[in-house]
């Protein structure tokens, strides 16, 4: 089993991105969020920039995670999809990343991508969501679906209770 973990920002202590603070206020409390691998390897995306990929650590002072336990395949599949589109150069859409806080659809061109929308895509891809899910999404909206997903799991872990006082570990 692997861990990927998906970092969510929290840009109540930020007192320069304007912009951060206005996406966090649409949908409270996250702006942003990026996917991390075992080997430290970061997948995401930035205003103005492309897909980017790179070892990084996160200030849990600002940053929150959600551990999700998965395959070494849905790994695999989640850290070629990052490759590809660093590779192809995806680039940040704006206009993806507004839509995603109203009723209008946006275009779903692959050349195009915003970061809860880059995360969510690799996890469908890897089949860590499933495919029905809504890639349109806000960092926040993404943390509420992936949090579930993770306590689904820990419940998962959890021993097993045949008598009270005895357990049985699976």
């Amino acid at each position: 089993m692997n861990i990927l973990r998906v970092w969510f920002y929290n840009p109540s202590g930020d007192t320069e991105g304007l912009v951060n603070r206005m996406v966090a206020f649409a949908d409270p409390p996250y702006c942003h969020c990026e996917l991390q691998f075992q080997d430290s390897d970061a997948c995401s995306i930035y205003m103005g920039s492309p897909v980017v990929m790179k070892k990084r650590t996160f200030d849990d002072s600002h940053y929150t995670a959600v551990r999700l336990v998965v395959t070494e395949t849905q790994s695999h599949r989640a850290k070629a999809l990052c490759s590809q589109k660093v590779a192809r150069g995806v680039r940040f859409s704006s206009m993806q990343m507004l839509v995603c806080v109203s009723t209008w659809h946006a275009s779903d061109n692959p050349d195009f991508t915003f970061c809860s929308k880059l995360v969510a895509d690799v996890l469908v891809h890897a089949d860590v969501l499933p495919s029905t899910t809504n890639c349109h999404i806000t960092p926040s909206a993404l943390y509420r679906l992936l949090r579930s997903l993770e306590q689904s799991q820990s419940r998962a872990c959890e021993p097993l209770e045949l008598v009270p006082g005895f357990t049985l570990d699976i």
